[in-house]
């Protein structure tokens, strides 16, 4: 247990926020790689080519009077000043002119954030259309009026789209519809450069053919200590690792430890590396991810992805042995999706009721290692040794 804490805290403390591209995501997944090969893995660092940004300042203001906003992740750096056109539908942007001018995106065009423009596992079409007439009509940057006044997420956060970006409030799309001739002035230092980063994949052999694959995610957003989103899963994975390095015999499967690098970033490079490495899919018995577990206000959760019944079966035996593992129904957002759309039964492994943390706590500097609860997460290790263990070969 000790050891799930001392890996949480390097992560959490030590290393702290490890955005994908930056000087601590990459000590974190060189730490990751060294707990993994002291513990007898072959280990592989699986690298890809990646943007950092780098935040300086930023203003807005309305006839000289400041207005509430929030710049975009990876936006482009700005010093602007003009009118601006109000834009509340698809019909709306498209008929208009927006040279020298401000796009200010409301109603539905703001109602919800907009997939990254090259985003290739879900992207709706009526997305691509409204980045693609806003990068076609090059106002001098764009406004969105999110529908919420505080805790707002960021309609746009893509380091392809091609203009500057910023969110609002709801009180400051409100200030610029009492205000329709007014004049903006918006200015973001910032920049984007080249960077890396590097999935940390770690091997073991089994008895026979075909593999269990663990994975967790080790990057956060930005301003995030990200103990939930996901120091805990990380932590997971090499404390899993630490219990089987003190064994010889080896398992009935091998085992493919994963830790993920670009779950939280625009443009899943971990997520596009590993795909593009061509995994052999048939080989994997069962895929486990683990993410946001550990909540110490409520049970493991547990959701099954593509079980054939007689998995299914074995899965929800094995389970029961631990009374603060819950299953819940399956949920989309994560790592396990690599898998299920390629045919691989999964394993989600969370924490139930886990969404009420959205808003106020995932992706944001509430994210502290005060919220975790260690037994849960040596709960979590004690279940995935027993799925190892005991999903023999067929």
């Amino acid at each position: 247990m000790n050891t799930i804490e001392t890996y949480l805290l390097q992560l959490c403390v030590g290393f702290g926020p490890r955005p994908v591209g930056s000087a601590q995501n990459r000590a974190a997944q060189q730490y990751i790689a060294e707990v993994l090969a002291s513990a007898g893995f072959e280990v592989e660092l699986q690298p890809f080519a990646c943007m950092d940004w780098q935040f300086d300042s930023a203003s807005l203001t309305l006839n000289g009077e400041p207005l509430a906003f929030t710049p975009n992740l990876y936006t482009l750096p700005c010093d602007v000043f003009g009118l601006f056109a109000r834009l509340g539908s698809l019909g709306e942007l498209e008929a208009s002119h927006l040279q020298g001018r401000f796009a200010v995106l409301e109603g539905e065009l703001a109602k919800e954030p907009l997939m990254p423009k090259n985003f290739v596992f879900w992207n709706p079409e009526e997305h691509q259309t409204i980045i693609r007439l806003l990068e076609e009509k090059r106002p001098l940057a764009v406004l969105a009026i999110s529908p919420q006044e505080t805790h707002y997420p960021p309609v746009f956060e893509d380091g392809d789209f091609a203009l500057p970006s910023v969110t609002l409030p709801v009180s400051a799309g409100e200030r610029l519809a009492q205000s329709p001739q007014g004049e903006l002035h918006l200015r973001i230092d910032c920049r984007r450069y080249p960077s890396s980063g590097a999935n940390v994949i770690a091997r073991r052999a089994g008895q026979k053919a075909g593999k269990i694959v663990v994975c967790a995610h080790l990057d956060t957003k930005p301003d995030t200590p990200g103990a939930l989103d996901n120091a805990t899963g990380v932590s997971v994975l090499l404390a899993l690792a630490q219990a089987l390095s003190a064994r010889t015999e080896r398992l009935p499967f091998g085992l493919e430890i994963i830790a993920y690098n670009g779950e939280d970033y625009y443009s899943a490079p971990g997520q596009m590396a590993y795909l593009g490495s061509a995994p052999q899919w048939q080989e994997i018995v069962l895929a486990i991810n683990v993410d946001g577990a550990g909540w110490r206000e409520a049970p493991l959760s547990l959701a099954l992805f593509e079980c054939p019944p007689q998995l299914a079966e074995s899965l929800r035996r094995l389970a029961a042995e631990f009374p603060q593992l819950a299953e819940v129904a399956p949920w989309p957002q994560g790592d396990h999706m690599l898998f299920v759309m390629n045919g691989v039964p999964a394993v989600a492994l969370s924490s139930q009721g886990a969404e009420v943390l959205l808003e106020r706590v995932i992706h944001t500097p509430n994210d502290t290692s005060d919220l975790v609860s260690v037994e849960r997460l040596a709960q979590a290790v004690a279940f995935i040794l027993r799925v190892l263990d005991e999903l023999l070969p067929a």
